[in-house]
């Protein structure tokens, strides 16, 4: 009988854990074409293209290039949804270099509707070579990034509608906005990791490497983690 019982609350305990998807680790080093990035739910527009480049400090010798060869296709990477139902924030990080500053590169979150809203969004100037990152009252001015040179940026967005931009490099920069009210939308739309060329100027080529999508769940979810825990340990003293 005890048995049964105890069936039956690891049966809850698993059936009340919520179910994770949409996130993703990718350091490009498993693909042999470009195709193959859709099999890890990346969606692409333009000219995108491998390349044998790799952030310093990291495992590997592949990398992702956005070239700017036509106003008409300007290349565009971008992730398939992110739930944050249960989630005290979203983290993204990824290493890049931009080889030919003339697209003004930049990374949204957006906020997955009928209409697109941009909860972020961070670009990389042509014109001063600045970091610009825009928020819901005005921008922020950021470091100058120097062409050639690899950068690793990470963005949080947390449920209070705000989020926080950090980059760093192997030498001095070392930057954080504090954080910042969304553009537009709320935590709970889904996210996108979305990443494109803001403007049409001809020539931008852009390197993306190592990117990390994740989540931190609520308290309350944590606890549900640790009674599975608990009740897998269970199952394996009983023998059920």
């Amino acid at each position: 009988m005890k048995y049964k019982m105890l069936i039956m609350v690891v049966g809850a305990v698993l059936a009340m854990a919520p179910a994770y998807g949409g996130y993703v680790t990718d350091d490009f080093e498993s693909y042999s074409a470009v195709s193959e990035m859709t099999n890890k739910n990346w969606k692409m527009d333009g000219v995108v293209s491998l390349v044998a480049d790799n952030a310093p400090g990291t495992a590997g010798s592949q990398a992702v290039e956005m070239l700017n060869t036509t106003i008409a296709a300007m290349p565009t990477l971008y992730q398939t949804a992110i739930d944050t139902t249960n989630k005290t924030s979203v983290s993204i990080e990824f290493d890049y270099k931009a080889d030919n500053c003339l697209g003004s590169p930049n990374l949204r979150t957006l906020a997955d509707g009928s209409v697109m809203t941009t909860q972020m969004q961070m670009g990389y100037s042509a014109t001063d070579t600045h970091l610009y990152v825009y928020h819901g009252t005005g921008y922020a001015t950021g470091p100058s990034l120097v062409l050639g040179d690899w950068y690793h940026f990470t963005v949080e967005l947390f449920p209070d509608d705000t989020f926080e931009v950090g980059v760093t490099d192997s030498g001095s920069v070392d930057y954080t906005t504090g954080n910042l009210p969304f553009k537009g939308g709320t935590f709970l739309d889904t996210n996108k990791f979305y990443y494109r060329f803001s403007s049409g100027k001809l020539g931008g080529s852009y390197t993306l490497d190592n990117v990390n999508v994740s989540a931190v769940p609520e308290p309350a979810t944590m606890g549900l983690f640790g009674l599975g825990g608990l009740a897998t340990l269970l199952i394996r003293r009983f023998h059920i």
